[in-house]
């Protein structure tokens, strides 16, 4: 299986490192993080870099995580990303019909750091079925 590239959507610095830093660490993925949903998709648009999937946190500074979600997929190139929530204020619940827009999920704050390589994972194999 090939590493899988995830744009991380985080203003938490703190959050951000540590979920970079142990996906990494895992050797399944490659994180590129942006503090805010305006410079990632202004990233998204003048680079084309391809990703796999977005991490996004749900109370973003601007714009809260699923407006950027259907921002980025009206970006051609992005249109089928799937995402996942980071949010200390959602439960898996508040998703119902989110799913139309890719939400693979919800990773609740705070989160265990030692089982969220395999969180990650398994919220994105949902992509497939």
């Amino acid at each position: 299986m090939s590493v899988i590239k995830i744009l991380l959507v985080e203003d938490e610095k703190d959050i951000q490192l540590i979920v970079k830093i142990v996906l990494e660490k895992s050797g399944d993925f490659a994180i590129e993080t942006f503090d805010d949903g305006i410079s990632a998709l202004e990233h998204l648009s003048a680079e084309r870099d391809r990703y796999d999937l977005a991490v996004v946190n749900f109370r973003l500074p601007g714009m809260h995580g699923l407006e950027f979600i259907r921002k980025m997929q009206a970006i051609p190139a992005y249109a089928d990303l799937p995402a996942i929530l980071i949010s200390a204020a959602l439960f898996e619940r508040d998703l119902n019909g989110y799913e139309d827009i890719g939400v693979l999920g919800l990773i609740s704050k705070p989160f265990d750091v030692k089982g969220l390589p395999r969180q990650v994972m398994d919220l994105y194999r949902r992509r497939d079925g």
